[in-house]
């Protein structure tokens, strides 16, 4: 299962440069937080818009250390874009969830590593600052294997 469905994560990821010369792209930086990590998380994405209303969000991100154990995330996520008004667009957001963890120290008996699999829900605001600039916020719930978390995130993404 978990092979599957890493295989639709590339596969996602994969399209973005498929088709990257029909619509919009957006490259962008994020700083967030995450509810089970309990740390920072600083991200890097890129957006593709298949058409007005419809974009894939492939991203990843790293969550800064802490108590011996870090985080890092690979996501690939679609959007429906809402315009609700000039340069707005609120959408809710759906996509598949890699998450790898390490922890030192683990039960004193070395190191831990794992590698979660999942789905994300969620949705987001995108405010147009210019045609080339925008700010944007999203919120979304990680549903993995063994545990779950809230994210929380807020970014600038420049557009080409």
């Amino acid at each position: 299962m978990k092979k599957l469905c890493l295989l639709a994560v590339v596969l996602l990821i994969s399209l973005t440069t498929v088709f990257a010369q029909k619509g919009q792209k957006s490259v962008g930086v994020s700083l967030g937080y995450g509810s089970e990590m309990e740390t920072l998380k600083l991200g890097v994405n890129f957006k593709y818009n298949f058409s007005d209303q419809f974009r894939v969000a492939p991203s990843f991100d790293y969550y800064l250390k802490k108590n011996g154990a870090s985080f890092w995330g690979v996501n690939a996520d679609a959007n429906y874009l809402f315009n609700v008004g000039n340069g707005i667009n609120v959408y809710p957001l759906a996509g598949l969830a890699l998450i790898g963890v390490s922890i030192d120290g683990y039960y004193e008996t070395g190191k831990y590593t794992d590698t979660e699999f999942g789905a994300n829900l969620g949705g987001g605001l995108d405010f147009g600052l210019s045609s080339a600039i925008d700010l944007n916020v999203e919120a979304k719930y990680q549903i993995l294997d063994n545990w779950n978390q809230f994210v929380v995130s807020a970014g600038i993404s420049f557009k080409f």
